[in-house]
């Protein structure tokens, strides 16, 4: 099986309804793959292939449904049948009966005619006579944390979202009194170790990203050390080392530089 990668998704009680149906859109899974196709195809390589038996193929490649009692027989000899037992247990440990049937770009259990989620199929890009069309182009694991992949993929969520959604046409909102400019990568004159405080009655409207946080348990009449306040306003202003803010507050410069914004 080396098209498709399958994994365990955390749907388990969340519906109870029969009615829901499992719908995909690969117009931008494959534009995506095809503008960072030698990353995108480097994550795949990371898994090594698996083999399906006569039992799971049945179940990937037609319309066949299977009891999961055939299906924990081939698990002891079949990584892939294993993986879908497994995920067809329920989630209090309890034994379980039904059939194993494969709906779109999703596997699911049908018990007593109650159909439950319980895996999803991702199907690397493969050329439109090996892709499967009923499997959503998609990558078995994300990119790590900081990679260079992991934020065109956000990049490409949010423009997608901002162009095509209704969720983010709200009034303008009026802009907090500071903010906190964290650098343009693409300047000559970048450092990613300065940071600057900049009053936004200087710069109007810009673009920002909102940090939300918990400040920790601080005591009363106590000011942080990376608070601004009177006596330092000044030279922030002028600019400050970013690893004088705590790990929190650095790895929010990191990802909004990553998403190509310069405040924060």
């Amino acid at each position: 099986m080396q098209a498709s990668s399958v994994s365990r998704i955390s749907e388990e009680h969340l519906f109870t309804s029969n009615d829901w149906q499992y719908t995909f859109d690969n117009s931008f899974a494959r534009r995506f793959a095809e503008n960072t196709l030698e990353e995108f195809d480097s994550l795949w390589e990371l898994k090594a292939p698996a083999k399906c038996c006569t039992c799971c193929s049945s179940i990937l490649f037609s319309s066949r449904s299977v009891d999961l009692s055939e299906l924990a027989t081939t698990g002891k000899d079949c990584q892939l049948c294993n993986l879908i037992s497994g995920a067809a247990k329920p989630p209090n440990g309890e034994t379980s009966n039904g059939r194993v049937i494969r709906s779109g770009s999703a596997l699911t259990i049908d018990h007593n005619g109650h159909r439950r989620r319980i895996l999803r199929l991702c199907s690397n890009l493969g050329s439109s006579e090996e892709s499967d069309i009923e499997a959503q182009i998609g990558l078995p694991v994300l990119p790590a944390a900081g990679n260079h992949l992991r934020f065109t993929l956000i990049r490409d969520w949010l423009q997608r979202c901002d162009g095509f959604h209704s969720c983010n046409k709200h009034k303008a909102a009026k802009l907090p009194t500071r903010l906190l400019y964290v650098g343009d990568p693409k300047s000559l004159d970048y450092d990613s170790g300065f940071l600057k405080l900049v009053p936004t009655k200087k710069i109007g409207d810009q673009k920002y990203i909102a940090l939300s946080h918990c400040w920790g348990d601080v005591k009363q009449g106590e000011v942080p050390p990376y608070c601004t306040t009177r006596e330092n306003i000044e030279q922030r202003e002028k600019g400050w080392k970013r690893t004088d803010l705590p790990l929190t507050f650095q790895h929010a410069v990191e990802v909004v530089r990553g998403l190509d914004v310069k405040y924060l």
